[in-house]
């Protein structure tokens, strides 16, 4: 069996590394800016959910800037410590930014139903619905701003948080707006605690999920279907083409794309061919976001059983 493998990385590497550093500078910076609002007028305005807003901005600042820091050692490449890079690392910052998310979250969903058992709420002022407002079109700007950036996992996380930001400080905003129009009413002191759960437990699902996704990413699961689906394709159009029709496909995503692809060729298959091939699949995989480690093996006595049936064997 004879086999190559070759690191593919996105055209531009370097210039990709240096936007993903600039957005995730950039949402620090503008976090940063909310987060300090936010410390000044939610004590001044008796808020609670602006404080809320301004403790998960300050947490979104941490993050951000420590994935920027990643960013910088995962652009470094292969070493001869980690001879396969540390694109690993980027699920590991993705699921720890997740799980904090995941975990503030229920503990403010849990204070809020306990401040409202308790009857412990007010009326925020007017200062509190000024920076929901500003909150609203800040967080919209720059998730716009980080839309034009290429995409990527971090960058990718980010726009969603920033997403998340925009609409719920809305909800932020129309609900104090209906308090301070019915100051009178029964449920009008309640509503800050109402809004710091209702926007936590919007934020719970989705976390949940992305640390789900990060997972099975850290654990080397196999990319998200439409990925994966586009990858096989290219490989068997490539091995039709250069008239390869038993093969062995293997993908895993952790961090870089992982292709390992086993095929079946006679006793005469010459090294050019194989290079030929490995080289046109190169080529027509460089869309994989991140870049793609591809290994090409070639071998007449397969490790793997072949369907009598069909022409294709692929690894499920």
């Amino acid at each position: 069996m004879s086999n190559a493998t070759s690191t593919m990385p996105t055209p531009n590497r370097a210039t990709s590394f240096r936007r993903e550093r600039w957005a995730l500078r950039f949402s620090a910076a503008a976090g940063l800016v909310l987060a300090i609002v936010a410390a000044f007028i939610g004590p001044m305005s008796h808020s609670s959910a602006v404080l809320f807003d301004g403790l998960y901005g300050l947490l979104g600042v941490a993050l951000s800037s420590f994935a920027a820091w990643v960013s910088r050692v995962i652009e470094a490449g292969p070493t001869q410590t980690h001879p396969f890079g540390r694109d690993a690392l980027t699920p590991l910052v993705i699921v720890i930014e997740a799980g904090i998310m995941l975990v503030t979250s229920a503990i403010a969903v849990a204070s809020s139903v306990l401040a409202i058992v308790q009857h412990r709420g007010n009326i925020p002022s007017a200062g509190a619905l000024v920076y929901a407002g500003v909150a609203a079109v800040v967080s919209g700007v720059v998730w716009i701003l980080l839309r034009r950036v290429p995409s990527s996992d971090v960058v990718a996380a980010e726009l969603w948080q920033w997403r998340a930001a925009a609409v719920l400080s809305i909800l932020m905003f129309l609900g104090l707006s209906l308090a301070r129009r019915a100051p009178s009413s029964v449920w009008a002191p309640n509503v800050d605690a109402v809004l710091v759960a209702v926007v936590s437990l919007c934020l719970i699902y989705p976390a949940a999920r992305l640390v789900r996704t990060t997972i099975r990413e850290l654990t080397e699961s196999r990319p998200e279907a439409a990925l994966d689906a586009r990858v096989t394709r290219v490989v068997a159009d490539v091995s039709r083409r250069h008239g390869l029709a038993q093969y062995q496909l293997r993908t895993a995503k952790t961090g870089k794309l992982y292709v390992e692809i086993e095929f079946v060729v006679p006793d005469s298959y010459t090294v050019a061919r194989a290079d030929a091939l490995r080289q046109e699949l190169e080529r027509k995989l460089r869309f994989v976001p991140g870049g793609v480690w591809l290994t090409a093996e070639f071998t007449a006595a397969p490790s793997f059983e072949l369907d009598a049936t069909t022409t294709l064997s692929t690894f499920k």
